[in-house]
């Protein structure tokens, strides 16, 4: 069996009525966010828990663009972005669409290509 049809082969997940169905490649990669998040949300208690304005101030700021940046990883898999769920559209303009699927399109890629 060829790894590209290994990893876009799909699984059902029942949550009662509820029926998600993810590829691996995407099972995978909800798994090491998930990951991400509990590792980045336990510095980020320690770092407040510890807060003081010197040198603490910019691992905060690291740390928070790193959370950030895992939220949006979980909303590109999903085929929304922070922007199309704060302003709350279910269908964007075209030219917002077309950026959100190139970028799926792009972490496709990456993650097929490894």
């Amino acid at each position: 069996m060829n790894i590209l049809e290994l990893i876009t082969r799909t699984f059902a997940f029942d949550l009662g009525k509820m029926r998600i169905e993810p590829t691996y490649w995407q099972a995978f990669l909800i798994i090491f966010l998930v990951f991400l998040l509990l590792l980045t949300m336990a510095r980020v208690r320690y770092l407040y828990v510890n807060w003081s304005l010197g040198r603490s101030a910019i691992a905060m700021l690291f740390w928070g663009f790193l959370l950030a940046i895992i939220f949006e990883g979980f909303l590109i898999i999903s085929g929304r972005t922070i922007l199309t769920e704060i302003l709350g559209w279910d269908n964007p303009p075209k030219p917002i669409s077309t950026i959100i699927d190139i970028g799926r399109g792009r972490l496709e890629k990456l993650v097929c290509e490894q």
